[in-house]
This record gives C-alpha cells, sequence and structure tokens, in this order.
C-alpha cells in the first residue's frame, strides 16, 4: 500500500509540474474511436471449415462470448442464410446447452431459420460451464456437387436473439445478440488440400515456453485418422489426429506442437507434407494418463503441473509436447489451474475443451 501510495504522489506531482488537472480530475481526458471500450453486448461467432471437396458433408459451429444463467432466457432463435447447392442434413444443440429443444426449417427463399426453447414446461436456458465462447448450435451441411458452379460457399447468421417474456412491447424482453462476427466462406477445392492454423504460441509464463506453438492442419480429400508428417530440410514432425476438433465441423484435424519459428504456411505446402498408410498417433484433449478416459486424475495432473510437481515435469523441469497439447484445454497459452477447472468441466458436463471451439473459429477466419 505504502508503493501504491508513493506512486499515486510521484504522478499528481508530475502533473502539477506539467500544469495539468489534479490526478483525480478527467478533466483532461479525451476519447477516440481507438479508445471506446468494446461492446459488452452477447456476440455470437460462426466456426467453419476453410476448405471442403465438392460433395463433402460440413459442420457449422455457431458459438456465443457470453451467458446469463441467472438471466431467466426461454428461447433463442436464429436465421443463417443457405448458398444455394448447400443442404442442410441436421441442426442440433451443443453439449453446453440444455433446457430446450431445437427446431428449424429452410424456407422458399434459402434461409435456415431455427428455433430452441422447451414448449411444455417453458424452462429457463442453461449452458453449462465457464469457458467462452460456448458452442450453442451446429449445423450439418452437405455440399450438393457445387464445384462447377462455385469456388466459394458464403454462410452468414442474419438475426439472433433471446429471447426473455413474450410481451414484445417490453423492451427487456430479448437480447439482440450481436452477429457483425458470425459470418464466414467455405472454399470449394478438388482432392486433398491442406489448411493450418495456429491455436497459441507460450508466453513463457506458466509451463510453455515461447518457443513453440500448436498449430492444427485441416485436411481435405481422405479419411481421417492416417498417418501426417511434415518435413522440411532440418525438421520431421508427426501430427496427432483429433477426433474432436474433426467432430466439430467435419474435416479431418490434425495437430501438434511445433518450434514457433516455422511459418504456419509451411504446413500447407505439398512439398512439406506426407500422409502415408497407417493409423496417427491420436490425441484427446484433457486425457493426460493414456488410461482412455478424462476425470479426476487428469485434473489433478494440470494442477500439478502447475505446482511443479516432478511427476508431471521431464527431468529438465519442462513439460512434454503431449502434456502442453493435451493439458492447455483452454487454449491460453499456459498449463495452469484454470486448465484443470476446465478439464472437470468437461468430464462433469460432458462438454467439449474450449480449445476445440478455438480451432473452429481459427478455420472459419483463415477462409476470410
Amino acid at each position: 500500500m505504502a508503493t501504491d501510495q508513493s506512486c499515486y504522489a510521484l504522478v499528481a506531482y508530475n502533473r502539477l509540474m506539467n500544469g495539468e488537472p489534479a490526478l483525480f480530475d478527467y478533466s483532461d481526458v479525451t476519447f477516440d474511436e481507438g479508445n471506446v471500450p468494446e461492446t459488452d453486448d452477447m456476440t455470437a461467432t460462426l466456426g467453419l471449415p476453410a476448405q471442403i471437396n465438392s460433395g463433402d458433408k460440413f459442420n457449422a459451429v455457431i458459438s456465443v462470448n457470453k451467458w446469463d444463467n441467472e438471466a431467466g432466457y426461454k428461447l433463442i432463435d436464429f436465421i443463417m442464410t443457405v448458398p444455394e447447392g448447400v443442404t442442410v442434413t441436421n441442426v442440433t444443440a451443443g453439449e453446453r446447452l440444455d433446457g430446450g429443444e431445437v427446431s428449424y426449417n429452410v424456407d422458399g427463399e434459402g434461409k435456415l431459420r431455427v428455433v430452441y426453447f422447451d414448449a411444455e414446461e417453458n424452462a429457463d436456458l442453461q449452458v453449462s460451464g465457464t469457458e467462452f465462447p460456448a458452442e450453442l448450435f451446429k449445423v450439418v451441411f452437405e455440399a450438393n456437387e457445387v464445384a462447377n458452379t462455385v469456388s466459394k460457399l458464403d454462410f452468414t447468421i442474419e438475426g439472433m436473439s433471446v429471447k426473455l417474456t413474450s410481451d414484445s412491447t417490453d423492451e427487456n424482453a430479448m437480447v439482440v445478440v450481436n452477429t457483425e462476427k458470425a459470418a464466414g466462406s467455405v472454399q470449394i477445392v478438388f482432392g486433398i488440400s491442406f489448411t493450418a492454423v495456429e491455436l497459441y504460441t507460450g508466453d513463457d509464463v506458466d509451463l510453455i515456453p515461447s518457443t513453440k506453438k500448436a498449430v492444427a492442419v485441416a485436411v481435405t480429400g481422405i479419411s481421417g485418422g492416417i498417418k501426417l508428417t511434415y518435413k522440411d530440410e532440418t525438421t520431421t514432425i508427426d501430427f496427432m489426429y483429433s477426433a474432436e476438433i474433426t467432430g466439430t465441423y467435419g474435416i479431418a484435424t490434425y495437430v501438434a506442437l511445433v518450434d514457433a519459428a516455422i511459418d504456419t504456411n509451411n504446413f500447407v505446402n505439398e512439398s512439406y507434407m506426407t500422409l502415408a498408410d497407417g493409423d496417427a498417433a491420436p490425441i484427446t484433449f484433457g486425457e493426460t494418463n493414456n488410461d482412455g478416459v478424462v476425470n479426476a486424475q487428469d485434473a489433478l495432473a494440470a494442477v500439478n503441473a502447475w505446482l511443479r510437481k516432478s511427476e508431471v515435469l521431464e527431468e529438465d523441469g519442462t513439460l512434454s509436447d503431449m502434456n502442453i497439447l493435451t493439458l492447455n484445454v483452454n487454449g491460453d497459452s499456459r498449463v495452469n489451474t484454470f486448465d484443470a477447472l476446465g478439464i472437470v468441466e468437461s468430464f462433469v458436463n460432458n462438454t467439449v475443451h474450449n480449445i476445440v471451439t478455438m480451432a473452429a473459429n481459427a478455420f472459419a477466419q483463415s477462409a476470410n
């Protein structure tokens, strides 16, 4: 406290000597557009694969950046554009969303309309867990041989709202969700093609060095799980297959922890990437001890890593690449107790980890 008070005194004296208003007089503070705080609105994002082959099935993931379980939300609805030549085969609620049932239809204008609510008991809608963005819906599409007519499919959520009551005259009856970022494109490609995104880079704070980054590579035109290897003049990397990310948006996806100095664009260069017979090593986020299940022991592994206990660390006090990938389930570039909570939330609430949703959104952004 003494240090804080000394700092305040020095700042006040500096302002006095420079002819500025007193320390707590904010009359000289101005805001331009770059300084305006970001909106606190509920915001939606749209996760899509960056590339697909014509005829593929693929998923769109709709997520939100916040949710208030105490607000008493009763219904969610949204409208989404469906490009010509694309069929909607299913719409499901995300594993974290509970309290209602999904109804949907594609109207005569090619708009997908989705509603989620409890038609019998009018229950409050709830989102489990504390990490955001949270997946609310997954839309399954099929591209019906569209490659001959278009090279890109554009998707947009035109409107999304959360309703609390039926009184349309009450200005507090509805929350309009910000959908400015809920748009994306999917490129139509032929055969095998690679898309790579960076998930996070270490920051030297909690066990992930700044010399390493996690990358995900999506591969079109293959059945998931076969071996994927990167090899340049000096480095060989065997990628691990992620069934979780693959299942999220429908395209075979692999992850690896790599040297941060390697250009992420290298992982889309076909001269460096090799697919081979056999199965790639699988990875399950949060599963640290290879017992086939994510449970309290895995959460304790994250805690023990943060405590710097030797049983989860290498001899030099670092984490193995595999442990970094499996433990950093929230994708924040650090392995700490937030990851322990994320692992617990996953197996208690049967939800996907935040890193999976992050990957889907990253691929969508890479396409744009």
